[in-house]
């Protein structure tokens, strides 16, 4: 049984993703292709050649769709390459007469950067379609240099996500998959010839999103006391919510959600009888008082905590308002 190299094509919508996997395959009609703005395709398709049974290409929906469905598309695109588990070549696949690297673009990479967290610059190459190779003898115009520091600056973006060195000549292939003139056969020969030499790609993380670089969960733990049937309740409440960070570096904070209340009890030792009563009711006082301190005390610090982390001034008008405020607070329970 002969070995099959996937070979996954990526790529804004419209530059050429579909004609470029027929073209691949040596067939006219495998995958589906349109003049239309809106995507073709709506689901990741894989294809076996039928000229070459060790190649196959797998077509995605274009991201900065004109639906909207970006998100809605990786996630397919992350499933459909967890069930072949087997991947081994990634092309990112541009429009020679327009190549953009906007942001709908580079969040695309750096999204690859994080599935393929682990030598992703040695499976990926770059293909430009749509390259009419005539134009350039008659202009006289180097296509290769015409787009080095293009990709040059695609391959900075993929060395800072990965934290790995640059990869200074990263395969490029000029394509005209309309007319497959000899040129763009030949660049296909070398595609093909490089996808083979590749190993399968081991390490894919499947817990990441288009939409969010990284999500972290902070906690924080209320303390609030009550005094009843002589003792002292200590209500422990722990609250949780997501820290999410964007490609573009901003951070967005969900609502802080209760997820769950302790009770801690500690027996003041009051005795019930008429003797004493005058007794209790001063220790009472003092209780109460005490309760009253600490409450100051504890939401002062908990006022300070959050300024500091919101990157405010906490000044001592602030303080003295906020110690009475918590303070007060056991008139309210």
């Amino acid at each position: 049984m002969n070995r099959v190299y996937n070979i996954l094509l990526v790529g804004e919508t419209g530059c050429g993703k579909s004609s470029l996997g027929n073209f691949i395959l040596g067939k006219e009609d495998e995958f589906l292709v349109s003049d239309d703005p809106d995507s073709c395709t709506s689901e990741p398709v894989r294809k076996k050649s039928k000229f070459d049974p060790e190649i196959a290409v797998i077509d995605t929906p274009g991201f900065n769709d004109s639906n909207g469905k970006d998100d809605e598309n990786t996630k397919k695109l992350l499933k459909f390459i967890k069930e072949i588990g087997n991947l081994h070549f990634i092309l990112i696949v541009f429009d020679y007469s327009r190549p953009r690297l906007d942001n709908s673009t580079k969040n695309t990479i750096k999204f690859l950067c994080k599935v393929f967290p682990i030598n992703f610059k040695y499976h990926v190459g770059f293909v430009f379609t749509h390259f009419i190779f005539e134009h350039q003898i008659k202009s006289k115009s180097n296509p290769v240099e015409s787009r080095k520091k293009y990709i040059s600056m695609v391959m900075d973006l993929i060395s800072q996500e990965t934290k790995e060195s640059k990869f200074n000549e990263p395969p490029m292939y000029f394509l005209d998959t309309v007319e497959e003139d000899d040129f763009s056969k030949g660049q296909l020969l070398s595609l093909i010839n490089i996808a083979k030499s590749k190993p399968s790609i081991q390490t894919i993380n499947d817990k990441c999103s288009n939409k969010y670089a990284k999500v972290e969960e902070e906690f924080d733990v209320r303390k609030d006391n009550k005094i009843k049937d002589n003792k002292i309740i200590t209500y422990n409440k722990l609250f949780k919510r997501n820290k999410c960070t964007d490609y573009n570096g901003n951070i967005f904070c969900d609502d802080w959600q209760l997820i769950s209340t302790d009770e801690t009890y500690k027996d003041l030792g009051l005795k019930s009888n008429i003797e004493e009563e005058s007794f209790m009711d001063k220790c009472k006082d003092l209780i109460i008082t005490g309760c009253r301190l600490y409450n100051g005390v504890k939401y002062v610090e908990h006022k300070e905590k959050k300024a500091l982390k919101n990157g405010k001034k906490y000044g001592f008008g602030s303080r003295v308002y906020d110690f009475f405020d918590g303070y007060n607070d056991l008139d309210k329970k």
